[in-house]
């Protein structure tokens, strides 16, 4: 009967131990598999990133302003790639918008700026150069009076 009992055990043992291998050799998998998830998702990611900038004829310059905004509102590259890549495009077409108006925004009031001498003027009815924002907003139409 011992001898039954130590081949039990014994077999009992050997069990285990292969559990356990296979619970390791499952756990290696399963982050590779994760590993090959995360990198097709980054690949696809970058390619929509890369087919936005060809398609919308967009410079590097404006497309990194546009990647720092999305940044600095909190829309980290982690959170891009959970995100589906429709709503990528659509988020990466937004805030592209939004800079590309920034951008055209500045221009005009670097334009406005430039056209304002620097010291008042009959031209300018004697409006002080510190005025040139109120001057661009009522040009704009966002200010009826200064």
């Amino acid at each position: 009967m011992k001898i039954f009992e130590a081949d039990l055990e014994k077999r009992y043992n050997e069990y285990l131990l292969k559990a356990k291998k296979l619970e390791e050799r499952d756990a290696q998998r399963d982050k590779e598999y994760a590993a090959m998830q995360y990198e097709q998702k980054e690949t696809a990611l970058l390619s929509t990133m890369d087919k936005f900038v060809e398609s919308n004829s967009i410079t590097s310059k404006d497309f990194e302003n546009t990647l720092n905004a999305m940044d600095a509102d909190g829309l980290q590259y982690e959170t891009l790639l959970a995100l589906p890549l429709s709503a990528v495009s659509k988020l990466l077409s937004s805030y592209t918008t939004k800079e590309t108006s920034k951008q055209k925004e500045l221009a005009e009031r670097a334009r406005i700026s430039k056209e304002i001498p620097m010291t008042p003027t009959e031209k300018t009815d004697g409006v002080a150069p510190d005025r040139v924002d109120d001057i661009f907003m009522y040009m704009s139409g966002q200010k009826r009076d200064f």
